[in-house]
């Protein structure tokens, strides 16, 4: 019988910024560990993580607390603003964009094939209807939150016209020293209950080294 080999993603080279409190742009939330980004570099050493999980890990933990303290929660707001939604066929979406980033995101990174994820994409959140068992809630938001994830990587991916580091481009092969610092990306529109669905759009900016957040 053949033997099937495929590379696969063991760890992200990006993810959310943080400052030396951990606090990320979001008040009140934090970060640490492989799900942050910009302590390595271009890339980074296997094992390193594990120290970043632990430095990190205890800073968000005692300043989340701190924060946690003096907080008042409008449990009105927050049934508003998490009212569940559900996506018609996620399940069978989150394959499709797990096929579409495989094949035109992954190792070999083009223009071309990178406007197209960002025209695909967001055409798998658009069916939306009112009632959903808890599974469909599940992959609902695995869904959501997953394109808007892929869509930022690929906005951040297509914007770096240069090679470096794990990030290749077939179009763009070789390094451009007028790029050699961390791109941030941020969301600027997410999901509109009354409208059912917005159009999702990023701000990316170019930082400059040792910019805080």
């Amino acid at each position: 019988d053949d033997i099937k080999i495929a590379p696969f993603m063991h760890a992200s080279n990006g993810g959310i910024e943080i400052n030396m409190k951990a606090e990320t742009g979001v008040p009140g939330l934090y970060a640490a560990g492989e799900v942050t980004g910009g302590m390595h570099g271009a890339d980074r050493v296997g094992g390193l993580s594990t120290a970043n999980g632990l430095v990190f890990g205890k800073i968000a933990g005692i300043n989340a607390g701190k924060f946690a303290l003096d907080l008042e929660i409008d449990l009105d707001s927050t049934e508003t603003e998490f009212k569940p939604f559900y996506i018609e066929e996620a399940k069978e979406k989150i394959k499709v964009m797990r096929q579409l980033m495989d094949e035109n995101s992954f190792l070999m990174r083009r223009e071309d094939r990178l406007d197209h994820v960002l025209m695909e994409l967001p055409k798998l959140i658009t069916k939306i209807k009112d009632e959903g068992s808890v599974k469909e809630l599940r992959d609902t938001y695995h869904l959501y939150n997953g394109v808007i994830s892929a869509m930022a990587l690929a906005s951040v991916q297509r914007m770096r016209k240069e090679s470096r580091g794990s990030h290749f481009r077939e179009d763009y092969p070789e390094h451009d020293e007028k790029l050699a610092s961390p791109m941030q990306i941020g969301l600027k529109s997410t999901f509109d209950d009354s409208k059912k669905v917005e159009e999702i759009s990023f701000e990316i900016k170019q930082k400059n080294a040792g910019e805080e957040v």
